[in-house]
């Protein structure tokens, strides 16, 4: 299957609010995207079910349910990558999100060069991998192109935004990259989205790589970014309290 480009690729957009939606749909189109536009959960679960799309971007207040929901469906039922978009600006907001699934958050309102380039982002790392895995690193397989985490014999499914940070990691045990860095070989942001962008995605694969066993196999080298070290660091943190230091994610 060839990557899918911007003249190829078929959009499902959820937006209820018909101005916001009429200018999208425009919008997409005009940038070279097949795009169907669904007003409910109800219309988004029909069109899913009829067609094969490349990227759901959901709005997260619907009038029959929430976005996340949908977003949720999608991600553990098919390899169909998520933009949500929300004015739901919080970090609590942005964590949810990222909880259910999605593969980035947008907030509104927006500029739409913007979705453009975020949708830009997304497709790239959704387009098929070549490798299925990279070499060990402290005990863990990462398989590429089934999305997976694998660590003594368990597995664990990722989201590409977090198969990214390992590859990335992985790839160069030792090395530590810091925030921005990662925002950009993963992401392909110029700049961060916002100051706690990397962490909150952090924070979640950790969850992850403990139900599996792998707690602190992700190092943060405090004021510099994060590493997988070739072997576990015996020395203690500083403290949080460092003013060049970021918080732990």
């Amino acid at each position: 299957m060839d990557e899918p480009t911007p003249t190829r690729a078929r959009i499902l957009l959820v937006e209820d609010q018909p101005e916001t939606g009429e200018v999208l749909d425009a919008a997409l189109q005009t940038a070279g995207y097949a795009v169907e536009w669904a007003t409910s959960l109800q219309a988004a679960r029909r069109l899913l079910l009829a067609q094969d799309f490349d990227l759901l971007v959901t709005d997260v207040r619907l009038p029959d349910g929430s976005g996340l929901d949908l977003c949720y469906e999608v991600t553990t039922t098919s390899d169909t990558p998520v933009i949500v978009v929300s004015s739901a600006d919080t970090a609590r907001d942005r964590i949810a999100g990222f909880e259910a699934g999605a593969d980035d958050y947008v907030v509104k309102p927006f500029h739409l060069f913007e979705l453009r380039k975020r949708i830009e982002a997304v497709l790239r790392r959704a387009a098929p991998q070549r490798r299925d895995g990279v070499d060990d690193v402290r005990g863990l397989t990462l398989h590429v192109a089934s999305g997976q985490i694998e660590y003594q014999g368990q597995r664990a499914r990722l989201t590409r935004s977090e198969v990214g940070i390992l590859q990335v990691l992985m790839g160069q045990p030792g090395r530590t990259h810091s925030a921005a860095e990662l925002s950009g070989r993963v992401w392909g942001y110029e700049q961060l989205p916002d100051a706690n962008f990397v962490q909150q995605h952090v924070s979640r694969l950790r969850r992850k790589l403990a139900t599996l066993g792998a707690e602190g196999v992700i190092e943060t080298v405090y004021g510099v970014g994060y590493t997988i070290a070739t072997t576990p660091s015996d020395d203690p943190p500083p403290p949080a309290s460092r003013p060049d230091a970021p918080s732990e994610g």
